[in-house]
């Protein structure tokens, strides 16, 4: 009889430790596993912003207010002819153009401004503006303008000018007008400061 329980007991041992190590087994099959990971750094191409002034960037002008001569008088048609004035030089009864080249080299799209703030100490019969093409004539230099502006995709371009005319007065019975032009004629300096040009670009929204 003692015989018999000490058999049984053994036999559910057995069987408890079969169970405990099966249920291990099991446990640990769970826990193994395949386990790999990575780590990646993100990145992008900055798109290119590059504006150029008659060829010159225009973050690298200095002053960023341009400075420029008006050599190309054109008088043809008007009051004076060429032979009457001498070249590259202005007077009453002349008018003339200088052409700023502009050109976006970026890679995105820009708006650009040119705002031309004329010179305090101009002849009285003289008016300078911006334009946003060459003027056929001095006729043409009209408005009141005091800036143009431009919409340029890459590898866009546009001109902007800025236009003169110098006339003669033939309202003014006392001559007076005559007089004011006459001290820029004969001043010491020769240059006549017409004023200052100021260029913006922005990235478009």
């Amino acid at each position: 009889m003692n015989k018999t329980k000490k058999n049984g007991f053994l036999k559910a041992a057995c069987m408890m430790l079969s169970a405990t190590m099966l249920a291990a087994c099991v446990v640990a099959g769970t826990m193994a596993k395949y386990t790999s990971n990575t780590s990646m750094s993100a990145s992008a191409d900055v798109a290119k912003w590059s504006i150029q002034v008659d060829g010159d960037e225009i973050q690298e002008l200095s002053p960023k207010n341009l400075s420029f001569t008006i050599y190309d008088t054109n008088p043809s048609g008007e009051k004076v002819t060429d032979e009457e004035v001498t070249t590259g030089k202005i007077a009453p009864g002349t008018w003339g153009y200088a052409e700023i080249d502009i050109k976006n080299a970026g890679e995105v799209d820009a708006d650009i401004t040119a705002a031309f703030d004329k010179g305090g100490n101009l002849p009285k019969g003289m008016k300078v503006i911006p334009l946003s093409s060459v003027p056929a004539s001095a006729a043409a230099v009209t408005g009141e303008a005091e800036s143009v502006t431009a919409r340029l995709q890459p590898e866009g371009t546009a001109n902007m000018v800025i236009a003169f005319v110098w006339d003669y007065d033939t309202t003014d019975p006392e001559g007076q007008n005559d007089d004011d032009d006459l001290k820029f004629g004969t001043a010491e300096s020769a240059e006549l400061s017409l004023g200052t040009l100021k260029i913006t670009a922005t990235q478009v929204d």
